[in-house]
Order: C-alpha cells, then sequence, then structure tokens
C-alpha cells in the first residue's frame, strides 16, 4: 500500500495539505507546467485506498491523473473507477498496461474509456517492436516481453484513433 503519512492525527485533507505544499515547491521554480498527482484506482472492495479522493484534490492539481489495470476477474471495475475520478478537471489514464488482463480487454477498456479521459500513457521499457521482433527471429523473445510487444503495438495501432477525442469531462 501507498501512504503519505501513517499518522494523519487530527488532520482531515492530508491529501490536499501535501498537494499544496508539492504544488508550492514546483512553482517556486517553474510556473509553466502543469500539476498532478497520479492516484491509485478506486475499487468497488477498498474505494480511495490511497486517501486521494478526486472530488478533494481536483480544485489543487491542473489534471486528474490515474493508475488503471483493467482486471479479467472484475470485469467492468476499471471503467468504474474511471467514473470515479470525474471531478471537474480533465483525466487522463497515466498508468496503464495489460497486467491482470489480456490485451483484447484492455483493449475494451480503452476503447470505452474514451467518453472520460483525454489522455492516455502506458509503460515504455526502451524496446521498441521492431527490437522485440528482433527478440523472436533470434528465438529470445519471453513470454513477458511478448505481451509488451502486443501493449506496444495496441498502443500505437489505436493512437490515431484516440487524437483529439472529446469526453463528457471537459
Amino acid at each position: 500500500m501507498q501512504f503519505i503519512t501513517l499518522d494523519p492525527g487530527k488532520r482531515k485533507q492530508v491529501a490536499v495539505e501535501w498537494i499544496r505544499q508539492m504544488t508550492a515547491a514546483i512553482h517556486s521554480q517553474d510556473t509553466n507546467h502543469l500539476v498532478t498527482v497520479g492516484l491509485l484506482p478506486w475499487s468497488r472492495d477498498w474505494k480511495h485506498l490511497s486517501g486521494f479522493v478526486p472530488t478533494q484534490i481536483a480544485p489543487e492539481v491542473d489534471f486528474i491523473s490515474v493508475h488503471l489495470y483493467p482486471d479479467s476477474k472484475k470485469p467492468g471495475e476499471a471503467l468504474e473507477a474511471l467514473r470515479q475520478c470525474v471531478a471537474g478537471q480533465p483525466v487522463v489514464v497515466e498508468e496503464t498496461f495489460p497486467l491482470s488482463c489480456g490485451v483484447k480487454e484492455l483493449e475494451e477498456f480503452l476503447r470505452a474509456s474514451r467518453e472520460i479521459a483525454c489522455g492516455w500513457v502506458g509503460h515504455y521499457g526502451g524496446d521498441s517492436p521492431e527490437d522485440l521482433d528482433a527478440l523472436e527471429r533470434d528465438g529470445k523473445l519471453s513470454i513477458a516481453k511478448s505481451i509488451y510487444r502486443e501493449w506496444l503495438r495496441l498502443f500505437v495501432r489505436l493512437g490515431p484513433e484516440f487524437v483529439g477525442v472529446e469526453t463528457l469531462n471537459r
């Protein structure tokens, strides 16, 4: 689990206070760049486990960014979690990957997320699809790298379709 404090004491708005402190530090050096915090996903079981509740932190950030990993065993939960992030600021899925689902399921989530999100970022470890193709030709492509290659191919293939997406959240 991730926490910014193990003992909030009597403080009710720890996340808001922390964001304000971090934003002040950033803006003391740079007033031009956008500020956000990568939120852990909401879940049916845990709700807003991290304590960073989108409706509370939205006034403090320039956009809401969230880590979402669709889970084959919990259909619809990732999209439900994304809806929990709508709070009057643009929403970006800034961390996703087929970690607990297949590439097809991730594609379905990404397509469905277009009604809410205005940006998507995935993991990139430095290997291009061509690099991974070369590993396959040499008989050195692991299962993990194969999954990663399919993720990259999906992201590249969907890219043109996602450019200029209009969302309900804007």
